[in-house]
C-alpha cells in the first residue's frame, strides 16, 4: 500500500495543478473605453428591459462595431448581459 501512496499523491497534486492552470487560462478581460460610441450603445442595451429589443440591439451593435475586435468579443462572450 505504501508503494502506491507516493504515486497517488503525485497524481492528485498534478490534477489540482493542471486544474488551476486551466481555470486561469480561460479568464479574459474585455475593455471598452468609457464614453466611446461602443460604450454608449452597450449602456443603451443594458438599460433595455424587453428581451426581443435587447437581442435586436445586440445584433445592431455587432453590425455597427464589427471592426472593433473588443466589441465583437464582448458580444460573443457566453453571457454578455
Amino acid at each position: 500500500m505504501k508503494r502506491y501512496a507516493g504515486s497517488l499523491v503525485v497524481v492528485i497534486v498534478s490534477f489540482f495543478g493542471f486544474s488551476v492552470l486551466q481555470s486561469t487560462a480561460q479568464v479574459d478581460h474585455i475593455v471598452i473605453a468609457a464614453g466611446t460610441p461602443e460604450d454608449q450603445a452597450l449602456q443603451a442595451i443594458t438599460s433595455e428591459q424587453d428581451p426581443q429589443k435587447k437581442l435586436a440591439l445586440y445584433e445592431d451593435f455587432v453590425k455597427k462595431f464589427s471592426e472593433n475586435p473588443a466589441a465583437v468579443a464582448f458580444c460573443r462572450s457566453p453571457v454578455p448581459w
